[in-house]
């Protein structure tokens, strides 16, 4: 649908918006949709489920306790808040990084044989370095910060399935 959506742009439009820009929007903007979509499921639905399930176990087993989950969930629902908005401009800065990395690709390939006849191909190459190289560690940064929260979703889940453990086993020994 995407694609057949842009098809249908007039020339205006396509100048206005770039073709190297609607190429990455049918490419890697939708991947990056689907991921924040699933970001999105396990962040504040799943999550949620999970946490109030474990407090409210935690408070049959022993009331004492769910006090010192129901912080520590509050400390990790800070956390995850304050990675998620350090992270939301890297990945715009990302996608400007990817557009021109495009635009340079794009330039260079339709230009081919004049770098070659004017024998521009280690000034191009140097250029295109560059922009690749530029693009490559906003692009690593963006990914780590993604993993960052995926893991530690993971070790959020871990932690109360610890606690519910513990907490378990103590009660019933007291």
């Amino acid at each position: 649908k995407l694609f057949n959506y842009i098809n249908n742009f007039n020339n205006k439009q396509i100048d206005k918006i770039s073709t190297d820009k609607l190429t990455n929007i049918i490419t890697n903007d939708v991947i990056q949709l689907e991921v924040a979509v699933a970001m999105w499921i396990r962040l504040v639905i799943r999550v949620p489920f999970i946490c109030i399930g474990a407090l409210v176990m935690c408070y049959i087993i022993n009331s004492r306790y769910a006090f010192i989950i129901f912080i520590s969930m509050l400390i990790l629902a800070g956390f995850t808040f304050f990675i998620v908005r350090k992270a939301a401009p890297l990945y715009k800065i990302s996608k400007e990084k990817l557009d021109i990395l495009t635009s340079r690709v794009k330039e260079n390939l339709q230009n081919v044989r004049v770098v070659r006849a004017f024998v521009k191909e280690k000034d191009e190459l140097k250029k295109f370095e560059i922009v690749n190289k530029d693009t490559y560690n906003y692009t690593k940064k963006t990914y780590i910060a993604s993993r960052t929260i995926k893991s530690y979703n993971y070790i959020n889940f871990k932690h109360y399935n610890n606690y519910n453990i513990i907490f378990w086993t103590y009660s019933n020994k007291a």
